[in-house]
Order: structure tokens, then sequence, then C-alpha cells
């Protein structure tokens, strides 16, 4: 159903949902207008909504039948079937998880919306994944193969993965988002980057020690 409001825009209604469109946006709503969105971003002055807006993206991401297609690549053509940390853990024995590292996918997807947002381009959730997607088959994502326990124990940093154990082009993905990289961000990567160049690694016995303290 299509009906006119003016000469402005239109109003189409799908069950509930009701989108509308002017000439800078498309606004979409509930038919009895108590919640608003707007269908493209330019910015976000809410802290809580920009999260929901990255996490929103990261499901659309690690759901998408192509982000399994990129996992099957880089397990079958790629042959990053083996524990990057424990590296007698095949993935015959275990599952061999993907770990976005040195920058995880929020991080990904946040920088994607921050750049957007400096380079004042419109945007919604379709686009950034989009955008994320083609940045993973573009070889600028940093992902290491580590079996579960490792990625566990690095995500709750109890572990450090060293930079050369990383498999993308990280030199592109920091050319193409530098502009976006808040100091914090800058401060933790240089420090990866330091202690990678020291050779610090991880062996069984070192993770095995760390498990026995949780």
């Amino acid at each position: 159903m299509v009906k006119k409001i003016s000469k402005a825009g239109t109003i189409n209604n799908i069950v509930n949902i009701q989108s509308k469109m002017d000439e800078k946006n498309i606004t979409v709503s509930n038919t009895e207008g108590f919640f608003e969105e707007k269908y493209y971003f330019q910015d976000f002055y809410d802290d809580a909504k920009l999260k929901r807006f990255i996490k929103s993206v990261e499901r659309m991401v690690r759901t998408s039948s192509q982000y399994h297609k990129y996992i099957g690549f880089l397990n079958n053509d790629m042959k990053l079937n083996r524990c990057a940390i424990l590296g007698n853990i095949e993935k015959s024995q275990a599952d061999i998880e993907m770990h976005h590292y040195p920058f995880t996918l929020y991080d990904i997807v946040y920088l994607n919306v921050m750049k957007r947002i400096l380079s004042d381009e419109k945007f919604n959730t379709f686009l950034v994944a989009t955008s994320v997607l083609e940045d993973h088959y573009d070889n600028i994502i940093g992902v290491v193969p580590v079996s579960k326990i490792a990625h566990d124990l690095a995500h709750s940093g109890e572990i450090f993965i060293t930079l050369h154990s990383v498999f993308g082009n990280l030199g592109a993905f920091i050319d193409k988002y530098s502009m976006a990289m808040p100091e914090d961000m800058i401060v933790k990567y240089n420090q990866l980057l330091e202690y990678s160049d020291n050779n610090q690694t991880y062996s069984e016995v070192d993770i095995l020690k760390v498990r026995e303290r949780l």
C-alpha cells in the first residue's frame, strides 16, 4: 500500500513498519509512531546507539553466507587449518576458529563507520556490512587460525599472539583506516608491533599453566 503524503515523499507500510522517504533520507518507524529511526546515518550523538549499530553489523557479517565462504576459503585454499599458537593441533583434531587480530571485528566495523562519518558519507547497516565483507575478501583484515582454547585465552588477554602469525595485509588496512583510528587504538597496535618484533611466543606448556590458574 502506497499513500502520498506530500510532494516531498511517500509512505510505504509493510506489516506494522512504515518507511517515509524525503529528499534527504528514509525514516523507518512503527505505524503507531512510537519509535522512529533513520535508514541512513551520517553521525551518532549517542554512544549506546553507536554500539547497538556496530553489534548489529557484526551479527550481519558473521551470519552471512559470504562470511562463511570466506572462512571456507581460508581453511581450504589458504590452508589455515592449524592452530597458530599450538602448532600440533590441526582442524582434523579440533575446531580451528578465525581470530580477528590485531583488530577485532567490532574494531573493524567501528573504523568503517568512523571513516564514513569523517568523510560525511551516508550509511546504514547493509552498506557497512557489505564494505566490511569486501575488506575480508580484499585480504586486508588480519586473522589468525587458533584452537578454541587459544581463542578464549587470546580474547581474555591471557596470551600474546605475535603479529607475525597474522594472515592479511595489515599495512593496507592501516592505510585505509588510519584517519579514523583513535589514539588508544594506535598506541595498542604500536605496542603489539614492538612485542612482536621481540619475538614473544607461547608454548603449549605456557597455555596449560594459564588454564590451571583460571
